[in-house]
């Protein structure tokens, strides 16, 4: 009887871990926007997103004690993205320094507005052609 019953309870165990799993993979990106991750603004708008996430990372990276040891790809941003950020981290600090960390995000939004439309320009419209997305 005892082994029946630590049967059950571990199915219903296992069932709860899977529920909440799935769960998990199901939240709309709103809730993630949510929850304060340094995703996309979800403007739909790649400028805008672009500007966005490098003005989080850049306020992140002049915060005292926040320097996380994150590579670009670990904080999300493409290679030319992360370019960008590297470009304007300069007058980033600087700006840190002079204004402290608050002042930054929306100094480096404004900033990176420029680069990321030249970006954002260089992107070919789809992620998929006739190639799938392999390099010919």
């Amino acid at each position: 009887m005892t082994i029946r019953r630590f049967l059950r309870f571990r199915q219903a165990a296992a069932a709860v871990a899977l529920a909440a799993a799935l769960a998990a993979c199901l939240r709309s990106p709103a809730d993630s926007r949510r929850t304060g991750t340094p995703g996309a603004s979800g403007s739909g708008d790649p400028v805008a997103d672009c500007a966005h996430v490098i003005a989080y990372w850049a306020r992140q990276l002049t915060t005292p004690g926040s320097d996380w040891g994150l590579d670009y790809q670990e904080m999300g941003l493409s290679d030319g993205e992360n370019d960008i950020l590297q470009h304007l981290m300069p007058d980033a600090r600087r700006l840190a320094r002079q204004q402290g960390p608050d002042a930054v995000q929306s100094a480096v939004r404004r900033a990176a507005e420029r680069p990321c439309r030249a970006y954002a320009a260089s992107l070919p419209s789809s992620p998929t052609g006739p190639s799938n997305g392999w390099p010919q």
